[in-house]
């Protein structure tokens, strides 16, 4: 008997140690708007037309989780990745993503970063 009871507390302590007794998970990173607003200001200084990379709206996407920043960025390249317009449309169109861009350039101005998108 005691050498079960032995076994079994061997048992538990390599579970533990191994993190399979008791987990949590990772958190999830930390909102950064102000990083994100800089971010922005840099490559509209430097964006010559070759458009926003995956990797950096994602990037934007997770430093304005949960903020009003990321509910219009996320607005913003919606509008910038939609398919072109019929011509009655295009005015339409870009009214709708300058009033977009407005509204990140705004939040960025309450974060203290300015000139981030035109608007």
């Amino acid at each position: 008997m005691p050498k079960k009871r032995l076994l079994f507390a061997v048992a538990l302590t390599v579970l533990a140690g191994c993190g399979a007794a008791h987990s949590t998970p990772a958190a999830a990173p930390s909102p950064q708007p102000v990083q994100a607003c800089l971010q922005l200001h840099d490559w509209q200084l430097h964006n010559h037309g070759q458009g926003i990379s995956r990797a950096f709206q994602h990037r934007l996407e997770i430093e304005t989780n949960n903020t009003q920043l990321g509910t219009d960025i996320v607005q913003w390249l919606q509008d910038l990745h939609a398919p072109l317009p019929s011509p009655s449309n295009v005015v339409q169109q870009v009214t709708q993503l300058a009033q977009d861009a407005k509204a990140v350039a705004l939040d960025c101005v309450g974060y203290g970063v300015r000139h981030t998108l035109p608007g």
